[in-house]
Parts: C-alpha cells; structure tokens; sequence
C-alpha cells in the first residue's frame, strides 16, 4: 500500500507535504544562490588587498569564501522578505541585506563550532579544523597537536571577525537612507546580543536534574527565533523605512517558528543523516547539550530509562560511541518525547501561520511565503 500523503492546512488551501517542501526549498535556493553571488563578489573584492599584506591573510577570505558557500540561507530570505513586506521596493537592495547577514552567520557558525568542537560543518572541515591542519602541514615535521589546536582556533575566531567586519562594510554600502541604516544596525546590535545570551544559557544548562523545559524553550527563542526569524525580519523591515511600533507582531510568528525549527533541528541532529545535516549525528548528545526531546525524554522515562539517559550525557565525548546515540534515540521513541516534540511544533507552526495576517495578506505573494516556510521548518531533512 502506498504511504499515505500527508496535507498542511493553511488559510483554506490543502496542499501535499511534499509539495510545500519543493517549492520551499526551490525558492530558499533561487534567493540564496543570489545572496551567495553577492558574498562572493565582496570576498572577491577583498582578495587583493589580503594578498597584499600576507599569505595568512590570503588564506582567512579564501576560506571564508568557501566557508560561506552553501546552507539553506534561512536568515538572508527572511531579510529579504521583511524588507519587501513593509514596502521596500529595490530588490537588489533586499538581496544585499540579506547577503549582510548570511555573512554574520558564517562568523557564528565559526565561533560555534570552536565551542562545540565540531570537527565538520556542511560535510567539510570546520574553520578550526582546516586552520589545524593548515598549520601542521606548514611546519617541516609536523608539529605538536596542542599548538596546532590553538593556532586553527585563534585563526578560526579572527577569519570569523573579519567576516562580520566585512558585513558592515556591506551594509554601509546597500544603498540604504541613512535614518533606517541606523535603525537598521540599532536592531540587528539588540538580537545579535540576545544570540550571546543566548548561546550563554546554551552553554550553561548542562544539569539534566535542573534543567526545565522552559529553560530550553529560552535558549531557544534568544538563539534560534530572535536570531534566525525574528531578528532578521525585522531587520529588512526597518531598513526599507518601517516604524519601529510596527515591525512588532514580526515576534508573533518569528518566535513559535524558531522554536519549530529548533525541535526539527534536536531530532535530526539524533535520527537524519550525517551526509544531508552536514554535522555528526548525536554531535549535541556528546557534547552534554540539553535539548527538549532528550529532556522529554528522561522526564517521561522510568527509573531505568532515566539512569541510561544520565549516565550517557556523563560519558566523555572521547569514548562515547554511535551505539550510546542509538541507545538514547531507543529511549526517545519508547518514552513519547519524539511525539511530544513533534505535536509541539506543529502547534508552533500553526502559531505561526496565524500570525501572518497581522505583518502582511496572508494571500499575497509574501504572506504564502512565509506560510510555506513555516511548514518548511517542520518537514525538512537538512
């Protein structure tokens, strides 16, 4: 028997799944290989006067560009479509802003790799990685492991920099009116920190006993719903000359869609693949990370279940295997909190579309837009 077909409900259109995750993802790539064009072209333009001042340097926007080539460009669209929903008309301008970003979130995706110390990033070496080895095969002999480590992090965390150092030459030359180039910058200041606070919480609620669901819920707004959604709308809604009372109800369907996203991101981080998510499976599990399904799941457990969980998030990052990973992955599927997450978000996503009629028609081009990328975020595989 075929498997069923799965429909989304949305403002009286039924549609298949499968239908919804294409045409997103087609449209996520169109614009973003736009953006990447942008990217590439400012890296480009920076190239000579890197050459010029030293071979390292030459390496940090040779890597920077390779870097920043792929992904699905998520904060970049939302750039853009903030922009053109509160009436900004110039798409190239659009597409800039959205480029701004996207090259922020390559310094972040940098800086959170050294922190996590994730060997890959996209299928490819992260930035410290890459710095490593490019430092030992510098070295006649090789040299010792633990200079190496420090040199491709040192060298990570300034490429990183310089990427947002860059940005902001970018944004200063968008052609933007100055008034809303400082509101602009003003907002994109506000969630960029609240990202830190954010990533501050991540990296401190380590104590499964301790931790709540609302704290988890927390990390996920300041990190994943004000960074990757909110913020970001907001953003191009400002710099096309939107008033500051107005861009508001963006948070109303920015904040429930990034938690969305984040619950797909925890489960495929534990059950997708590591050649389509880019990143080793059971990557956050290794690092003790809490995330909602794995805290779900030693919440609904039974003494036993509990006892694994625990000791499994207390297992050096060293000696824990994929057989731990797969273990906990049992635990989250007998216990419910896989069903959990996912009513969860779905709830999250219908939030979200609600939302909608209050930042834009909910039938106009963009306000289809951010429907099917609400449903996107729930249904993708990377």
């Amino acid at each position: 028997m075929d498997k069923p077909m799965k429909y989304f409900y949305a403002f009286s259109h039924y549609r298949p799944e499968d239908e919804v995750l294409n045409n997103t993802q087609e449209y996520l790539k169109k614009n973003g290989e736009r953006i990447e064009s942008i990217i590439l072209e400012q890296l480009e333009h920076n190239l000579d006067d890197a050459k010029c001042i030293g071979m390292i340097t030459d390496e940090m926007i040779k890597r920077y560009m390779s870097f920043t080539k792929g992904g699905k460009r998520l904060r970049g669209n939302f750039v853009r479509l903030g922009f053109l929903a509160y009436g900004g008309e110039d798409e190239t301008i659009a597409l800039r802003v959205g480029s701004v970003m996207e090259m922020i979130h390559a310094c972040l995706l940098i800086h959170d790799d050294i922190m996590d110390q994730d060997p890959l990033r996209r299928n490819r070496p992260t930035m410290h990685e890459q710095f490593r080895e490019f430092f030992i095969e510098s070295i006649d002999g090789g040299a010792p492991e633990d200079e190496a480590r420090h040199f491709g992090e040192s060298m990570a965390i300034n490429t990183g920099d310089m990427g947002v150092f860059i940005a902001f030459e970018m944004l200063c030359d968008a052609g933007l009116q100055p008034p809303h180039l400082v509101a602009g910058i003003r907002r994109l200041s506000n969630f960029l920190k609240n990202t830190a606070y954010g990533q501050a919480l991540d990296i401190f609620h380590k104590d499964i006993d301790k931790v709540k669901e609302q704290d988890i819920l927390d990390i996920y707004h300041y990190k994943t719903s004000q960074y990757t959604i909110t913020g970001p709308m907001q953003l191009g809604a400002l710099l096309a000359g939107a008033e500051e009372q107005s861009v508001g109800p963006i948070e109303v369907y920015g904040k429930p869609a990034g938690i969305a996203f984040q619950l797909r991101d925890d489960l495929l981080g534990l059950f997708g693949k590591t050649d389509e998510f880019g990143k080793p499976i059971g990557s956050d599990l290794r690092e003790g990370k809490m995330t909602l399904p794995v805290l779900k799941a030693y919440e609904l457990g039974d003494e036993s279940q509990r006892g694994e969980i625990k000791d499994i998030l207390g297992e050096p990052v060293e000696t824990m295997g994929n057989d731990h990973v797969e273990r906990v992955c049992e635990i989250l599927k007998q216990t419910g909190a896989i069903a959990y997450c996912d009513e969860l978000a779905k709830g999250c996503v219908e939030e979200a579309v609600a939302a909608i009629p209050a930042i834009v028609e909910p039938d106009s081009d963009i306000g289809l837009k951010l429907r099917d990328i609400a449903e996107y975020l729930i249904t993708r595989t990377i």
